[in-house]
């Protein structure tokens, strides 16, 4: 959702293509970027940018009314599929616990946060000076 409407709806491995779909390159998902950070910032206002980022989102959004997903949506809305009020508060107290150990969480993020780390050398480089130079400050 973006300025309360639909900006996409589909498969993670379909967005990527949704967005470089879209026909502006500034749009495209970039390789060494995390998808949902870039939707996340592409669907956001920033109050700087006010009126550039609507006209942004407006596009998406208009582009997703005319896609298949958008015909997808409607279909399932049609269909009866959204659950009514009591089947959603049965399914919401079933998820309430976590299906994952706080172990396999922190494992997750840590690997995330490397993996990250490591496919920027620039980032690295920078973040091994600012050791080396902490580790000088406490030294003297």
């Amino acid at each position: 959702m973006a300025l309360g409407k639909p900006a996409y709806f589909g498969k993670v491995k379909d967005l990527i293509g949704f967005f470089a779909s879209l026909g502006r390159r500034s749009l495209r998902v970039p390789e060494s970027h995390n998808p949902a950070d870039h939707v996340i910032a592409k669907l956001s206002v920033n109050n700087e940018t006010m009126e550039e980022d609507i006209k942004r989102i407006n596009y998406i959004t208009e582009m997703f009314e005319e896609s298949y997903a958008a015909d997808e949506l409607k279909e399932l809305i049609r269909l009866g599929t959204i659950k009514n009020e009591q089947e959603a508060d049965d399914e919401q107290q079933a998820t309430m616990a976590y299906a994952v150990s706080i172990w396999t969480q922190m494992n997750v993020l840590f690997r995330r946060a490397f993996l990250t780390t490591i496919r920027d050398p620039v980032l690295l480089q920078v973040r091994f000076l600012q050791v080396v130079v902490r580790i000088r400050r406490t030294d003297f």
